[in-house]
């Protein structure tokens, strides 16, 4: 009998055997697969490569640092550095489009990163700056922030826009550092990290 004696339990067969070469070699690759890491450049990569990998088996991503395991017949994301899209949604988007933002969760800290194109009427600014809320988009709800924030962005005519970001999820412009107003047309862009729950 092949020795498993090993924590890994891996069958080895022991020096006082002459092995069936082909059948110990066979047996030998069959338990070796949940203990090595395997590459896949994508998920639908991984799923066409390894469909029939058994539990425990995991995947690195060779592209990227995503990490897969494959737990109870289906694949775990344990790790991935690539962030995820955010789309507007309900009425947060009436204002803007070519909406290109992301946000990353690392550690309990969310960076998002917010580009899009301003569609409203052009927003004027009172004389202490506040302008009529311009509504951004909404947060998922594994990115809302945990306290309310009040990061700065900007838009290409030149201004800094005062933002808020609500614990609900709403993000929005209220206000216009150093410019008289923001046009129809312009590029608004946003960042912003914080603790999430």
């Amino acid at each position: 009998m092949p020795d498993t004696s090993h924590y890994s339990q891996l069958p080895v067969p022991t020096y006082s055997e002459s092995p069936d070469g082909p059948v110990a070699f066979s047996n030998l690759r069959s338990a070796l697969a949940p203990h090595i890491n395997l590459f896949a450049t994508t998920e639908a990569d991984r799923d066409t490569r390894y469909v029939d990998a058994p539990d425990g088996t995991i995947v690195s991503s060779s592209i990227s640092a995503a990490v897969w395991k494959k737990v109870a017949g289906a694949w775990v994301e344990l790790y991935s550095d690539e962030g995820k899209v955010l789309l507007a949604s309900g009425a947060w988007e009436d204002q803007v489009s070519d909406i290109d933002s992301w946000y990353w969760i690392k550690g309990g800290l969310c960076t998002v990163y917010i580009h899009c194109t301003y569609t409203g009427d052009v927003h004027n600014a009172g004389d202490n700056g506040n302008i009529a809320d311009i509504k951004i988009l909404a947060m998922p709800s594994e990115a809302r922030p945990m306290v309310y924030q009040t990061p700065t962005g900007s838009c290409s005519s030149g201004s800094f826009l005062g933002c808020e970001m609500f614990t609900s999820g709403g993000v929005r412009a209220s206000y216009i550092l150093g410019g008289p107003q923001v046009n129809t047309g312009d590029t608004i862009s946003m960042t912003c990290v914080y603790r999430v729950a």
